[in-house]
């Protein structure tokens, strides 16, 4: 059997903190854990191999430590499952690494930009007539600033450079995650505010300037945020955010990875994570403002390897599945509605808003990354961490 395929059912987790390699395996049939050894880093029942440890760069030492423990599944109401520890050679300790800038001030320049369209509908957002590009700073510069300037003594001296970045005709700001324009860069009746989220707005109160969520002209579908102002009765946009997961980059170049939304969460929470020390989100919908999730990023570098072999709808008649391997975030995340009021007061959680449909899709993916996992390490269980019994395990891209 090829070292990419495997009969039994495995999931793997390299804990790096303890150099472990941790494999939980489901044997279609009855074995012992004697049964379980290394051999030339290679996991091995009897004379099977589970899983070949070269494949994804990791070493072995010693031997492995197999346990036995029952799960329970929708198919088979008792099935034996085998818990395994195998050490890994130390690793060198990796600081917490900058992620790569989705479609930078330099991305665009060098693939010779035209437009920028509607991912859904290709819907001409803005044409470049020679625009300049600039990349922006990090999202939480203004809250950094104090740091940057900490020699001048006089605290009416930090606000003379406390001035926003605003958009401006002809030029292209370029954030981690979205494209900052002024309304004269974009084509006539490219976005139109959502009118649901428009009606609510009272102009009496707050600023005099709102951020609306704005939608594509032509299909509907929503692009970012508006800055709006009213004047006689009027709204009127002034500048905008074009989220980068929502619009496409013309003409397409296979060299440019596009980004998804989970590419832009990710992103976020690394900010949020070192700016503010926090490693609590909640996820709330734009329109909505309803709290989908509440997320614990438990583990910045995990690497997993698993085969779908726990997943609860595979097929008893396919004996043979192929491996996958995933390197991301591993964090604990709960619905909204289990503990969503008690964490919204929480002055250490970090709100991240985003349109809702793409709370839904971020919903469904954690779902389906907990499924990968076996049946008893789906949820944390842990007698000490009596909080997070509501919460699953599950994982990120990055």
């Amino acid at each position: 059997m090829p070292p990419s395929e495997s009969c039994y059912a495995v999931f793997a987790e390299k804990l790096t903190n303890l150099n472990i390699l941790r494999v939980t395996v489901g044997s279609p049939e009855p074995v012992t854990a004697a049964a379980f050894t290394l051999q030339q880093n290679r996991l091995v029942c009897d004379q099977d191999t589970i899983l070949d440890l070269s494949l994804y760069h990791l070493a072995s030492q010693g031997s492995c430590h197999a346990r036995p423990h029952e799960t329970k599944t929708p198919d088979e109401p008792e099935q034996m499952t085998w818990d395994i520890k195998i050490p890994l050679q130390p690793t060198p300790a990796v600081p917490m690494p900058d992620d790569p800038a989705w479609w930078s001030a330099k991305d665009l320049l060098t693939n010779g930009w035209t437009d920028i369209a509607c991912r859904h509908c290709q819907n001409v957002l803005v044409h470049n007539e020679a625009f300049t590009c600039k990349d922006m700073p990090s999202e939480h510069w203004f809250e950094l600033v104090e740091c940057w300037i900490c020699h001048e003594a006089k605290p009416e001296e930090h606000r003379r450079h406390l001035k926003p970045i605003l958009a401006r005709p002809g030029s292209t700001l370029v954030g981690s995650f979205y494209f900052f324009l002024d309304a004269h860069n974009l084509q006539p009746k490219a976005v139109v505010p959502d009118q649901e989220l428009l009606n609510k707005v009272n102009w009496d109160r707050g600023t005099l300037t709102k951020w609306i969520s704005i939608n594509c002209g032509h299909c509907g579908k929503v692009m970012g945020d508006g800055q709006f102002e009213r004047q006689d009765g009027c709204e009127r946009v002034m500048a905008v955010k074009l989220f980068k997961y929502c619009v496409q980059i013309l003409p397409k170049n296979e060299q440019l990875t596009r980004p998804e939304f989970i590419n832009m969460l990710v992103g976020d929470m690394m900010e949020a994570a070192k700016a503010h020390a926090t490693r609590k989100f909640l996820i709330q919908g734009r329109k909505t403002s309803k709290i989908y999730a509440l997320i614990w990023l438990f583990n910045w570098d995990t690497t997993i390897v698993h085969n779908d072999g726990f997943k609860d709808d595979h097929l008893e008649s396919d004996t043979t599945h192929r491996f996958h391997e995933l390197h991301g975030l591993k964090i604990l995340y709960a619905d909204g509605d289990v503990l969503g009021k008690q964490w919204a007061q929480d002055r250490t959680a970090d709100h991240l808003i985003y349109p809702d449909t793409y709370c839904h899709q971020l919903m469904q993916q954690l779902q389906a990354s907990s499924a990968l996992l076996p049946p008893a390490l789906r949820k944390l269980h842990h007698p000490a961490l009596s909080l997070s019994k509501d919460f699953h395990v599950g994982f990120l891209p990055r």
